[in-house]
């Protein structure tokens, strides 16, 4: 209410089936996950939004790793205001919107793509 000319671009669909997830996921130029006790790697919706290239805004809290600071890749907020000004700031700046997109893309290839996984189990036999 606060910030009447987001109204237009933002859109909460519900429940998505498997099927149209990813493709919603890839549609937002800006995704907003809000979680109590912050981001982490075991949030699957801001893993799906990395992994996709899509710049995330969230909050830090007790479970918050400390890689969200140190590789910006997430826009790490606090307050109303602040997530106000950090989705108004990236979308409306699209160089550091892709700035940000590729900072989570390379955190989610170098720390957590599959092939990372695989790897680590294969070193663990």
């Amino acid at each position: 209410q606060a910030h009447p000319a987001l109204a237009a671009r933002i859109v909460a669909p519900g429940r998505q089936s498997r099927s149209t997830l990813a493709e919603h996921v890839a549609a937002c130029d800006v995704l907003v996950q809000p979680y109590p006790d912050g981001v982490s790697s075991r949030r699957t919706s801001a893993m799906a939004g990395l992994a996709l290239g899509v710049p995330v805004v969230t909050n830090a809290g007790p479970m918050t790793e400390p890689v969200w600071a140190e590789r910006r890749a997430v826009s790490l907020v606090d307050g109303a205001d602040g997530w106000a000004q950090a989705v108004t700031g990236l979308l409306g700046d699209g160089h550091a919107r892709a700035a940000q997109a590729e900072r989570g893309r390379a955190l989610y290839a170098d720390r957590f793509d599959v092939s990372r996984t695989i790897g680590a189990l294969r070193r663990a036999r």
